[in-house]
């Protein structure tokens, strides 16, 4: 079990769907997101490990509410399809991200999260938002009509646009 760090500058990735993607961050492992951002990351990331947990450190964890005038912390914005997506037998942890989906097609997720039956992903202490309200996005979308695992949201803010 190794962990990896994602950052603006100098860290292992630059971008959380890097790090997903790479085969060095493999099942049991640790993401930090860590340090200070200046901008979004705008890549939409895919789960494809088992056991894996994403964490954000002191710097780059939002302040428990959206800053967009001085955010200084890792936000995960996409405005197309879903920003991240879990969809296999996985368990995971994230804990401490923001992510906001801005897309106006339908069916575009914040999390679209459809663990296997006997997995469990837990989002805990996250923001997740989206913003253009189609009445076709969802903050976390957990399957339609499909035998999933256990999903725990905790200590999370969930919001669309009004």
């Amino acid at each position: 079990m190794a962990t990896v760090t994602v950052k603006a500058s100098g860290g292992d990735f630059d971008n959380l769907a890097q790090a997903l993607s790479d085969s060095g961050t493999g099942d049991g492992d640790t993401i930090s997101i860590e340090g200070s951002w200046t901008s979004d990351d705008t890549n939409a990331a895919t789960v494809a490990d088992d056991n894996l947990t994403i964490q954000t450190d002191s710097s780059s964890k939002h302040p428990g509410y959206w800053d967009e005038a001085t955010s200084q912390h890792y936000r995960l914005v996409v405005s197309s399809g879903h920003a991240l997506t879990l969809n296999g037998a996985y368990t995971i942890t994230i804990d401490g991200i923001a992510i906001e989906q801005s897309g106006t097609t339908t069916s575009d997720e914040c999390f679209r999260c459809v663990p296997g039956s006997a997995d469990t992903a837990t989002i805990k202490n996250s923001l997740l938002q989206c913003s253009t309200n189609t009445s076709q996005q969802d903050c976390i979308y957990t399957g339609y009509n499909t035998t999933i695992g256990t999903i725990v949201v905790e200590q999370c803010i969930l919001w669309g646009a009004a």
